[in-house]
């Protein structure tokens, strides 16, 4: 209320003044003996200070503008509220106020017939050879919400650069990956765990250098040298601590990819993938990590038939698992649903199908190194097995007996995530709001005005 307007508008809503709200409730301050604040009229004080303080910004307010109207809350939730009564005094309004219309429903009375609605959710199925970007980014947004998916992958649409000073948070952890990258080319546990603290040192530091030169090779900044030796030390302090984690780990390794870049074809769409890291275990079989340095992500949802994080739901599934005996006996005769190109376009051979143990998010953060994912055995330091309690919560044993099932679950749901797709689902369709955190695309979604339609049409208006 200090920050109302005191100069003439054409019209002014004030809402919420109930009597716990207006006048505001007195909030002395705890360090100041309250008789003394009192005795001054210290703002805050007591409520004859507030109730002196809101009579003169209400007046302020009702010489602001030519038409003022005033309301407060009958209800919050089944407690009932009363009026403040510094506008109890005030005309009550006669009549009930117009409903607020929407842009459609603005430009629709400017023509003379009735206006239609139509639930416009089709778009142009994907044609034979047509090419769409977004990687495993397209898959997630068409599993949350199919529009976002048609919006932002297939018009590109796309929001506007925020300018930050420095880095922001995805170029940061680009370079956390490029730093991972060098360290580990060429070593194993077993490296990592022979080291001694001045040799771990030097490693560290090396790895970063050359992660600082790559990344700056590979992008249009312009690193300064003080921005340079800054970075240099955040990297260190971060992934000392990432390091010293892994190397608690109990099961050998060597890590056998690095940001491996490979494209799949799902059901005759072209899919980009980037893998942070595979490891290989000392049986053979592998380990699949995406690195994390911001919000760690919910992996329930890998069990539910609407897969939201697919990037390693994709890879275990796809591109190192050979496919069930029993269903390509099924789909005999039907095309390829899985094939691989290298980056210049020529088609290569899979990758040995050394069977996918684990697939896990690696969080890099200082207030928290640990993994997030499932295993078919206990390989990585806190990530449930399929047959504990933990990850029984949502594999359940009816649907997911064993391990090739929780595959063979991942391979269909992806699918039918891409079929989706390919017939042109674009319907605004959601569960969960807080999943389009990272839509660039969200104002054209319109979901304030769905809303008022849906409240309307269930007449809750």
């Amino acid at each position: 209320m200090l920050e109302s307007v005191s100069q003439p508008l054409d019209a002014l809503w004030v809402m919420g003044m109930n009597d716990h709200v207006w006048p505001p409730p007195p909030h002395p301050n705890p360090l100041l003996p309250a008789a003394m604040q009192r005795e001054r009229g210290l703002p805050n004080a007591d409520t004859a200070v507030q109730a002196e303080f809101a009579s003169i910004v209400q007046q302020r307010l009702l010489h602001s503008a030519r038409e003022l109207v005033f309301s407060s809350a009958e209800k919050d939730g089944e407690r009932e509220l009363r009026t403040s009564p510094l506008v109890q005094g005030l005309p009550a309004a006669q009549g009930a106020f117009p409903l607020s219309q929407t842009l459609a429903e603005t430009l629709a009375q400017q023509h003379p017939r009735a206006m239609q609605w139509l639930d416009d959710h089709q778009a142009p199925p994907v044609l034979e050879g047509e090419h769409i970007s977004g990687g495993t980014g397209l898959l997630k947004a068409q599993a949350i919400c199919p529009a976002w998916a048609y919006f932002q992958y297939r018009l590109h649409a796309r929001a506007l650069k925020v300018p930050v000073n420095g880095l922001d948070a995805a170029e940061r952890g680009t370079l956390v990956h490029a730093v991972l990258e060098q360290f580990w080319r060429g070593r194993a546990l077993q490296d990592l765990q022979a080291m001694d603290d001045s040799a771990f040192e030097a490693a560290l530091i090396s790895a970063v250098s050359a992660g600082l030169e790559a990344y700056a090779k590979d992008s249009d900044e312009v690193l300064s040298p003080a921005f340079r030796t800054l970075e240099a030390a955040r990297l260190q302090r971060l992934l000392r601590g990432w390091l010293l984690f892994e190397k608690t780990r109990e099961q050998d390794f060597q890590v056998l990819v690095s940001e491996q870049r490979q494209t799949i074809k799902i059901e005759g769409v072209e899919i980009t993938l980037i893998i942070d890291r595979i490891d290989q275990l000392a049986d053979g079989s592998r380990v699949v990590m995406d690195y994390k340095t911001g919000r760690k992500p919910d992996t329930r949802n890998w069990a539910e038939q609407r897969i939201t994080e697919p990037q390693l739901p994709v890879y275990a599934a796809f591109a190192l698992s050979a496919a069930d005996p029993a269903q390509e006996q099924a789909e005999a005769g039907k095309a390829l649903q899985a094939a691989f190109w290298d980056e210049q376009g020529a088609e290569i051979a899979p990758p040995a199908t050394g069977e996918v143990t684990a697939i896990a998010f690696a969080m890099v953060r200082l207030e928290e190194y640990s993994f997030a994912g499932l295993s078919r055995d206990e390989v990585l330091p806190a990530v449930p097995a399929l047959d504990d309690k933990k990850a029984r919560e949502n594999f359940d044993p009816e649907h997911f007996p064993d391990w090739p099932s929780v595959l063979a679950h991942w391979q269909q749901s992806l699918r039918g995530t891409v079929q989706a797709l390919k017939r042109g689902e674009a319907a605004v369709r959601l569960q969960d709001e807080a999943e389009l955190q990272y839509c660039e695309v969200l104002p054209l979604l319109r979901l304030p005005e769905r809303q008022l339609q849906f409240e309307r049409s269930q007449g809750l208006s």
